[in-house]
């Protein structure tokens, strides 16, 4: 019986179909690339002319930096942000607000030594324009008596879609405390536009905020006093609304 030869294997490499690119393709690709080319020579052009007369031109563009006053926030009185005089009964019951939470609340120790106690309460609860909302509160009482009781606040709209939170800054007598010395009540409750969205842009506020404290019992390692809270507000908020994504939710594009 005679041995098999073995074969001798080769890489072959296959020729591929010549084609030829759409003539349809190639001429927008060719335009494409010229008109970005003449775009570039004008916006050189123009650039060298603006920059002499940007600076005697107000209103035009310019290549000089725009971090100005003039260029960030309202020039003069601007009602819509700030409304003046008496308001109609219409915009009154529109400003009146009140909202309630309940949730844990938790006493330590003053982080700095000026200050005597912190608070931290989490609640969920709703809002006059909030179904379902969550709150967060922090809250200091110091050391010296002169100084008053404060904190801040955020409360948070579970409706994502209407990107809304509403913040506080808070302050009140450091008479305002409870018999054992627990901060419970808020007299200044002011809209801070820092933590604001959605609806409570560019806002104001004003009213009163309330805690009423149910220790629990226990307390964890590092813990003054915790339990429950309930937190309630009741007062005005003014916004032109103007950043509420939802307002033009019956729109269909």
């Amino acid at each position: 019986m005679s041995r098999r030869r073995s074969r001798s294997w080769k890489p072959v490499v296959e020729a591929v179909e010549e084609r030829q690119l759409l003539s349809l393709v190639t001429n927008i690709m060719v335009s494409n690339h010229q008109s970005f080319v003449n775009s570039v020579k004008v916006r050189s052009a123009l650039g060298d002319r603006s920059a002499a007369s940007a600076a005697s031109t107000s209103g035009q563009n310019s290549q000089t930096s725009i971090a100005l006053p003039q260029n960030q926030g309202p020039q003069g009185i601007n009602l819509m942000l700030s409304p003046m005089g008496t308001m109609s009964p219409l915009q009154y019951k529109k400003s009146l607000y009140t909202a309630k939470f309940v949730g844990n609340y938790t006493i330590g120790p003053g982080r700095f030594d000026s200050e005597a106690l912190q608070v931290a309460i989490q609640g969920v609860g709703s809002t006059t324009n909030m179904l379902h909302a969550d709150i967060q509160l922090g809250l200091i009482v110091a050391k010296d008596s002169s100084i008053q009781n404060s904190g801040a606040s955020v409360i948070f709209d579970r409706n994502l879609n209407s990107n809304s939170a509403l913040g506080f800054n808070l302050a009140s007598p450091s008479s305002d405390v409870d018999s054992h010395g627990r901060p419970n009540r808020f007299v200044s409750v002011s809209l801070d536009t820092n933590t604001s969205a959605g609806t409570f842009v560019e806002g104001y506020s004003q009213g009163v905020l309330e805690i009423k404290y149910k220790p629990n019992g226990k307390r964890t390692r590092g813990v003054l006093e915790q339990g429950t809270a309930v937190v309630t507000f009741k007062g005005q908020i003014y916004a032109p609304n103007v950043a509420y994504i939802l307002r033009n939710a019956n729109i269909n594009p």
